[in-house]
């Protein structure tokens, strides 16, 4: 049973009806804990995938010498850095995007170097 929650009931009565949807009013008859186990949602997920679009972006605009972009750019993953130290510290998601980061910053001497 791959579910979180296995449950079975009987039907004791159907209340408005449509073609749409139905109230049906239901006795349960049997629980029984499934083998998935519940994720809570993290943001950190989210928030990294987006540092690494936005990372992307960034090393082409520095290649390009298009430093307003890319300093946009970094104030973004800056953002996401800051959301990710707080909602998962000490985890991958925070270890990526210290790499990013510090791609990022590589770039950034580079081009401002001319070396991109």
């Amino acid at each position: 049973k791959n579910s979180i929650l296995y449950m079975e009931f009987t039907v004791n009565n159907i209340l408005n009806e449509s073609i749409d949807r139905a109230k049906i009013e239901c006795n349960i008859t049997r629980i029984e804990e499934g083998n998935e186990k519940i994720q809570p949602y993290c943001r950190g997920l989210f928030a990294v995938l987006e540092c690494i679009i936005h990372a992307t972006r960034v090393k082409k605009y520095f290649l390009e010498k298009n430093f307003n972009e890319a300093e946009k750019l970094m104030q973004l993953i800056f953002y996401y850095r800051d959301l990710i130290d707080r909602v998962a510290p000490e985890t991958d998601y925070a270890k990526l995007v210290k790499t990013i980061i510090k791609d990022c910053e590589e770039w950034r001497s580079k081009a401002s170097e001319g070396l991109c």
